[in-house]
């Protein structure tokens, strides 16, 4: 799902990156230098893994606002540790301006969207895994996918809900982070019978906002023609 806009707008350009398993980037500016980031041992990708994790657990542990708003226990631990799988080599100072962005920026801005409200009350399923075959033209598709959170509303609609952190971003970047969460949803409502899927885009960093995961211009079925 991630690789569905790069390769659809620019399939020479990816596909042998892709079949490598080269990771597929969009093209975005760098982060603000105001930023209070070094990104020396810790680039933004792996900023964004730490952030992911952390989020994802408050999810998952079913922790309280209080508790996510001030990234405690079980939380700081998982902070700590997420900064140590993504690169053991992290300097002391670096370290402490990575925890504290997650710490006094990203942990608050989540608890105060209504994604998180909404999880509160919701049947929630971290790292979904979306895997299919998806027939095209006279072609299959095989595609494995994770959705960061499925959810299940207690009124029964059903939601893919895919959490970004964003330093610096672009038209392009905005469009993959919306196919992708689309693709995500369509599939989810292809392995439900007669469920409502919704696809929402949380972002946090320097771009706090919550939108419909929608695809850019045509529908996925469009989308997914363009391999054919």
């Amino acid at each position: 799902g991630s690789t569905l806009y790069p390769l659809a707008t620019g399939l020479d350009e990816h596909w042998l990156d892709h079949l490598k398993g080269t990771s597929l980037h969009s093209d975005r500016p760098a982060p603000d230098d105001d930023l209070p980031l070094a990104f020396d041992a810790v680039g933004p990708d792996d900023l964004g893994t730490i952030a992911h994790d952390v989020l994802t657990t408050a999810v998952e542990r079913g922790v309280s606002t209080a508790t996510l708003e001030d990234c405690a226990e079980p939380l700081a631990g998982r902070l700590e540790a997420a900064i140590d799988e993504q690169c053991r080599d992290v300097g002391g100072r670096e370290r402490q301006q990575v925890a504290s962005y997650v710490r006094e920026t990203v942990c608050p801005q989540f608890a105060a969207t209504g994604v998180w409200e909404r999880l509160q009350s919701s049947a929630v399923y971290v790292e979904e895994p979306l895997d299919a075959v998806i027939p095209v033209a006279d072609h299959t598709i095989e595609t494995r996918n994770h959705a960061d959170i499925v959810s299940r509303a207690p009124d029964g609609t059903w939601y893919v809900d895919d959490i970004k952190l964003v330093l610096a971003d672009t038209d392009a970047t905005r469009d993959r982070y919306a196919l992708q969460t689309a693709f995500y949803a369509w599939l989810l409502e292809r392995q439900l019978d007669d469920a409502t899927v919704r696809g929402r885009i949380t972002c946090v960093g320097e771009r706090v906002d919550s939108t419909a995961g929608t695809a850019p211009v045509d529908d996925i079925e469009s989308w997914l023609a363009r391999f054919a």
